[in-house]
């Protein structure tokens, strides 16, 4: 799903994409696909619901990519009940570098991460930055 999915990066007048693929078991794959959205040269508000699917630092290490996306000022990405572990968390403090996101939820819920890794990434994430 996640691959076919990226051709929207070609949608040339694409400026806001919500997509709910919780419990479609995307895996790594899945989300290396949705990762290519960063190419759509419209795009500002972006909203990936991708709860319960088996995605793991693999996974996460190519969503981080969507942080180049050049005109994205809103990003919210569900990712809990998924395979996140340390790397992920590290991985995700990576959003902050993004200078135009205006707004960033991210929820890692029931993954596998320590509270040491979490710690990270709330320190790393830029202010008004919600994390659940």
């Amino acid at each position: 799903a996640g691959w076919a999915l990226s051709m929207l990066c070609e949608a040339p007048a694409l400026q806001t994409l919500t997509l709910d693929l919780g419990k479609t078991l995307i895996g790594d794959f899945g989300a290396e696909g949705l990762a290519l959205l960063k190419d759509a040269p419209e795009l500002q508000v972006l909203t990936l619901r991708l709860n319960d699917n088996q995605v793991a630092d693999k996974g996460v290490l190519a969503l981080v990519a969507l942080k180049d996306a050049p005109k994205l000022r809103s990003l919210t990405l569900d990712l809990r009940g998924n395979l996140l572990g340390n790397e992920s968390a590290i991985a995700l403090a990576e959003l902050s570098q993004q200078s135009s996101l205006r707004s960033l939820t991210v929820d890692v819920r029931q993954n596998v991460m320590t509270r040491k890794s979490l710690k990270i990434l709330e320190a790393a994430l830029p202010k008004g930055s919600v994390i659940i």
